[in-house]
């Protein structure tokens, strides 16, 4: 029977509609998108369904630096930089729950994210229209290992984020919510890709709560966060936590965020 992280009490069922544990020779296109749909990535990147994987019971997401040549010409001429990057979306959307994963990140001067997103995906009028806001919340992003000796502190961090719409990804989500309690980071003694970490999220109607190897790290109440969204895997290029999208260069790829498992708890609530 597999058990969660944290201590549970006994409503919590898992949930193996929305869990994984990827331990085909394929990603199960029943649960996941290998794209996010409606997003090609940011300046500094291009997502592909190429990037990701799964084999030897893992998730496989690789970051890659490319040749400008191979890029498109279209690209090129846009300014986007030569760097593809993996991203998997889950074609369900849950609403609350205990969300597990064992994972490590890329050994590169990457971000990685866990994360859960896109309420309005099922109503691109909404998300696309001023009037509404759009929730996030992030259970980890880390820079998987920093590229000089002499780098800045390895940081794991939690967040929540609302956003006015019209929000598109990239483009138009800047204007934020101040939300209390929205964000923590807490200083880490190693480089995440080091090894593989159990991240953990506790969402309820009532509150949300985080867990890094089984600890709780961060909390706060649920104010905004009532709508059903979907699971996110990625890595991302960005000047984030003392990281030079610079650095990361062609002898650092491929660069790989492995997740061995995504697992999904859930119970009734009155």
């Amino acid at each position: 029977m597999i058990k969660p992280y944290c201590e549970l009490d006994n409503n919590w069922k898992l949930d193996p509609i929305n869990s994984d544990e990827f331990d085909g020779d394929c990603l199960d296109t029943n649960k996941w998108f290998d794209y996010a749909p409606g997003w090609r990535g940011r300046r500094e990147f291009i997502y592909r369904k190429e990037n990701v994987s799964v084999a030897n019971g893992s998730l496989l997401m690789e970051a890659r630096c490319i040749p400008v040549e191979q890029m498109e010409a279209e690209d090129r001429a846009a300014g986007i930089l030569p760097h593809t990057m993996p991203i998997v979306k889950s074609k369900n959307q849950v609403l609350y729950g205990y969300f597990e994963c064992c994972a490590k990140g890329c050994n590169a001067e990457v971000r990685n994210a866990f994360w859960l997103y896109d309420p309005l995906s099922t109503d691109l009028h909404a998300k696309y229209s001023p009037g509404n806001c759009s929730e996030e919340i992030d259970i980890y992003e880390f820079i998987g290992k920093f590229k000089s000796e002499q780098h800045p502190d390895y940081m794991l961090s939690a967040a929540v984020h609302r956003f006015a719409t019209p929000y598109v990804e990239g483009l138009v989500n800047w204007v934020k919510s101040d939300l209390p309690d929205n964000s923590k980071k807490i200083p880490l003694d190693y480089s995440p890709a080091d090894d593989f970490h159990t991240y953990s999220l506790l969402w309820t109607p009532f509150e949300i709560v985080w867990y890094f190897d089984g600890k709780e790290f961060h909390r706060r109440a649920n104010d905004y966060f009532h709508r059903p969204m979907h699971v996110v895997f990625d890595c991302e290029l960005a000047r984030w936590c003392g990281a030079e999208i610079g650095n990361f260069k062609m002898e650092d790829s491929p660069a790989v965020h492995e997740v061995q498992y995504f697992r999904r708890w859930t119970r009734e609530w009155k």
